[in-house]
């Protein structure tokens, strides 16, 4: 490894020295990943490769490692400015001709290294989760894969949101909220709801087959509690859409299906390899077909969610704008299936009256948490 092969925790004391190091690491990376790819393409003794994963896997650790006490120097910075006179012998970047140099020592050092605002965000992060970024290195190990600053960023955030919802979760358990959020099967603790009372159903269900069945249930209790030709909508994954739909023309009608286009979304899903850049929503009725006054455009984009609450959180503006397109205000509304408690914020805030029931008691003390606001 050359330079790298010097390591013995002894990496540079600048960021800019540790910038050149750790450019020299990706560079050698690269390097050996290209290494790797040739002894696929010929074919050559799994040894080799191995030998070469290992070395691949050690420098992608190192270059991490470097990023870490990069990380660690900037965010010891100092944010004031130099204000160094534009006529005295010290030129910074950010000195102005005939005035005062207005860049930090922070903006200085960063610059002076070559690395770009969000490397430097990105470094710090690392700096303040080290064990998310051992427990990349080791699950990267586990895997026969090498490490990234991806993987050990999104283990921080992972982290990150674990304490936000345990945070949540405790902040739940002792409040009372002015929601009408209840705890259990939605079939039964919705079993007072008169028949035919409700105007709209707005719900995210779960998408994992061992979750099948809620979407005959959904169908049933949709037919028993909507006002005719009442809309019952739920948002879906792709992967077992024709049951689903087959399950929910049970008891209901079918009327429409919507694209829900997700901006920056990159999940892979398994088994078909494809990225996920869109989800449908399921437009069903009580009821033959009633046609809506209004026109609706059936494709609209969401902002990214939080996923503070729970992992399958929706966007508050998705929310919003089916509740402007299906119901009115005054209308009542149900989410049988309330997560991290989005419907029931946004059906609230534009004048709904909304119940929603949640199964798992850690998600719904999170949902009173986050709706206490």
């Amino acid at each position: 490894m050359d330079a790298l092969a010097i390591y013995q925790n002894n990496l540079p004391d600048t960021i800019e020295d540790l910038t050149k190091f750790a450019l020299v690491g990706r560079e050698k990376l690269e390097a050996v990943r290209a290494e790797i790819r040739a002894i696929d393409k010929l074919k050559l003794a799994t040894g080799v490769k191995e030998q070469k994963l290992r070395e691949a896997q050690d420098i992608a650790e190192i270059v991490l490692d470097a990023e870490i006490k990069i990380g660690e120097i900037y965010d010891k910075l100092p944010d004031e400015k130099n204000n160094n006179p534009s006529g005295s012998n010290q030129h910074s970047r950010g000195q102005v001709e005939g005035g005062l140099d207005s860049t930090t020592k922070k903006q200085k050092a960063r610059k002076d290294a070559g690395i770009s605002q969000k490397q430097a965000e990105e470094y710090k992060k690392l700096a303040k989760n080290k064990n998310a970024t051992e427990q990349a290195k080791t699950e990267a190990r586990k895997k026969g894969t090498i490490v990234t600053r991806k993987a050990a960023l999104d283990n921080a955030k992972k982290q990150e949101r674990k304490k936000q919802r345990a945070d949540l979760e405790e902040k739940g358990k002792a409040l009372e909220i002015n929601y009408d959020l209840r705890l259990g099967d939605f079939v039964e603790v919705f079993a007072d709801v008169p028949d035919d009372s409700i105007d709209c159903i707005i719900t995210d269900p779960p998408y994992p087959y061992q979750f099948i069945d809620c979407w005959t249930q959904l169908s049933k209790f949709a037919s028993r509690v909507l006002k005719p030709h009442g809309f019952c909508i739920a948002y879906s994954g792709q992967m077992y859409l024709p049951e689903v739909m087959q399950r929910l023309g049970e008891h209901l009608d079918y009327y429409w299906c919507m694209s829900l286009y997700m901006p920056g979304g990159t999940q892979i899903v398994n088994g078909v390899n494809m990225m996920c850049r869109w989800k449908p929503i399921l437009i069903y009725q009580n009821g033959k077909q009633c046609n809506r006054a209004a026109v609706i455009e059936d494709f609209f984009s969401n902002d990214r969610p939080a996923k503070d609450g729970h992992d399958w959180q929706q966007g508050e503006n998705g929310i919003a704008y089916l509740i402007e397109k299906f119901t009115q205000p005054g209308d009542t509304i149900i989410d049988p299936f309330c997560g991290a408690g989005t419907t029931l914020k946004v059906a609230t805030a534009l004048s709904r009256h909304c119940m929603s029931a949640e199964i798992e008691e850690s998600t719904y003390n999170i949902a009173k948490g986050k709706l206490s606001g």
